[in-house]
């Protein structure tokens, strides 16, 4: 396939988004080694989709001159962004919507040691209970960097971190103990 001609929609960290035609989104990827990473969005979308999160799933991986590339049907979708700047008169209504979505992938369940794909970087889940029973933070091994939750405290910008456990001293305690091996 070609992308010449065709309208193009967005830059991403690993690709580039093309209208390919009025029912068809073409996804080019940049590394030429990139059939791992287009299985491994996939295999997310087709999650997220089960989960109830309205998402486009490529149904085909082609060649893109000496690139891999996926098909996406074109799903009839105005950003958020360009809702409110095109309708602001309709800020609430686009707010409301962007809350309802937020809260459907905030739902969303994992379980300690899932591993989360999201463009180069690995994500491994980590069960933080002790802000509250299920806290997650996610670990990415290769960058030895953990997104914690507030289990671990709050930064107050007075160079303090406070404690902020909602539902157990213990398991706040156990969480700190978890998070020690990450850092050994």
């Amino acid at each position: 396939m070609s992308v010449e001609g065709c309208e193009f929609i967005a830059k991403s960290a690993n690709g580039a988004v093309y209208r390919y035609d009025d029912e068809t989104i073409l996804k080019t990827y940049f590394a030429k080694d990139a059939l791992p990473e287009i299985k491994q969005e996939r295999e997310n979308a087709r999650k997220a989709f089960v989960l109830g999160i309205n998402t486009a799933i490529p149904y085909g991986i082609v060649r893109v001159g000496d690139r891999y590339g996926t098909v996406t049907e074109l799903l009839n979708a105005v950003s958020v962004t360009k809702l409110i700047k095109n309708n602001p008169e309709d800020m609430s209504e686009a707010v409301k919507y962007y809350i309802d979505m937020l809260k459907s992938i905030h739902a969303i369940e994992v379980e300690d040691g899932d591993k989360i794909q999201c463009g180069q970087m690995i994500f491994t889940v980590v069960a933080l209970p002790g802000h509250t029973k299920w806290s997650v933070g996610f670990y990415i091994e290769q960058d030895e960097l953990l997104l914690a939750t507030e289990t671990l405290g709050v930064f107050t910008g007075f160079e303090k971190i406070i404690p902020s456990y909602l539902v157990g001293y213990d398991l706040t305690l156990k969480s700190f103990e978890k998070i020690e091996k990450f850092f050994r």
